[in-house]
């Protein structure tokens, strides 16, 4: 497969996962990353339709959200053990909820789903984990729209030092990426890249913008960030360092935690309906 973000890439190796049998490609690459598992926990939440997952430093926990229709909770969760530790409502006309983001303890969530495409406008809401009191917050609302037709998406990631927000359509064809200025309330997208790998289903930055996941429905890549003002075009040579592939399970989010960029990867087995995640503790490059 080639990755296309007006560059091309190609990928690598493989894993297992709670008997979700993994692929392996040996391909030679500059640059590996290794990781240990070092737990691996059922959720409590019992939800199949976990949309974002992000890692609070602040609260040394997970926030998870779920695709809303109109439902709009943020659930605090245990990294420990799996456990819901709050629910918190957010006072929002919500339909999509796609993605979601953390920088400085304040939580950037993505109203950005719309398979029907039918949707007038997407929205991003902002919260300061400062302002969630008695599992209640009310968020200030940016709203944007696509420079032609409207699209479906279930990934968006925060730059912060770009002051901007990254929207990865859905597609079974291509992702497009659009991006927009966080400092404003409302505008229109600018698409400024496109990737050739489909199905995006999340896209996180590590807190210190050096490297970037990205979740597909059954593939999770990391890719190194040389230049921390572009996150589209400055990928390391176009390679991932790391790949992990499954063909039983779905991978649903991923998230980076901790200062040396360890992964919480987050699958769905369909098998026996259940959904898990694993923490991954990064040992080195090879």
């Amino acid at each position: 497969m080639r990755y296309i973000l007006y560059i091309i890439v190609t990928i690598s190796f493989g894993f297992s996962l709670f008997s979700c049998k993994s692929i392996e490609n040996q391909n030679e690459i500059p640059k590996k990353i290794t990781y240990k598992t070092i737990q691996k926990q059922e959720l409590d939440l019992n939800k199949k339709n976990i949309t974002g997952m992000v890692y609070s430093d602040n609260l040394k926990s997970l926030w998870i959200q779920t695709k809303t229709e109109n439902e709009p909770y943020l659930f605090l969760v245990n990294p420990k053990t799996g456990k819901t530790k709050e629910k918190v409502f957010v006072r929002s006309i919500s339909f999509g909820w796609q993605g979601i983001s953390n920088y400085e303890n304040t939580l950037h969530i993505g109203d950005i789903g719309d398979p029907s495409k039918k949707r007038k406008n997407i929205q991003v809401f902002s919260i300061a984990e400062s302002e969630i009191k008695d599992q209640f917050v009310v968020p200030s609302t940016k709203t944007f729209v696509y420079p032609e037709g409207k699209k479906d998406a279930k990934a968006m990631v925060y730059h912060p030092k770009l002051k901007k927000f990254f929207i990865f359509t859905f597609s079974k064809e291509k992702t497009e990426v659009y991006g927009i200025s966080s400092k404003l309330e409302k505008g229109t997208l600018e698409k400024v890249g496109e990737l050739d790998l489909t199905e995006v289903t999340d896209v996180q930055l590590s807190s210190d913008l050096t490297e970037i996941l990205i979740v597909t429905n059954n593939e999770v890549n990391v890719f190194a960030i040389p230049t921390k003002n572009d996150i589209l075009s400055s990928i390391n040579n176009g390679v991932p360092i790391f790949h992990k592939k499954l063909n039983r399970c779905e991978y649903k989010s991923g998230c980076f935690y901790g200062v040396q960029n360890d992964l919480c990867l987050l699958v769905y087995n369909p098998i026996h309906d259940k959904t898990y995640y694993t923490l991954e503790q990064k040992e080195g490059y090879f």
